[in-house]
């Protein structure tokens, strides 16, 4: 959860792939968003979700990897 805070949560390649994009979605609270969105290696797509001040509450967040074979 986000809750007055933020947090991330990364996707990774299956082996032998490379990321080349990605993205997350928020299944619950409109008070949380994504902050940011980023290859954080070769095979692992990060998303960092951060809570609005308006606080948040139990949500699930998920990250999304497109990975290819090179």
């Amino acid at each position: 959860t986000a809750a007055n805070g933020a947090e991330s949560v990364s996707a990774n390649c299956t082996a032998g792939k490379t990321v080349i994009g990605g993205g997350g979605s928020n299944n619950v609270d409109s008070n949380v968003y994504i902050g940011g969105s980023f290859p954080a290696d070769i095979d692992t797509w990060t998303v960092r979700y951060v809570a609005s001040s308006n606080g948040a509450g139990a949500n699930t967040m998920t990250a999304y990897a497109i990975c290819v074979t090179p």
